[in-house]
């Protein structure tokens, strides 16, 4: 439980919390994860991986962002 956890810990453990929101974020602003994907598939398979290449290509995109000029913040 968290009240068991030191005051020092327990920040760190919020600050690691929003930087991963702030990940999230940056890959909503695509709006892959935040709308319905439709594409073009025929089969199930198919759209899987349309699916998973759109997400793959938005992961590299934040990432490139992110080693580039807008690094998230230190925890």
């Amino acid at each position: 439980s968290r009240a068991q956890h030191s005051s020092q810990l327990r920040k760190f453990l919020g600050r690691a919390k929003n930087r991963q929101e702030t990940f999230h974020g940056r890959l909503k602003s695509f709006k892959v994860l935040g709308e319905r994907f439709r594409n073009n598939g025929r089969s199930t398979r198919e759209k899987l991986d349309l699916h998973k290449t759109c997400v793959e290509a938005v992961c590299v995109i934040v990432q490139y962002d992110l080693e580039n000029g807008s690094p998230l913040f230190d925890i």
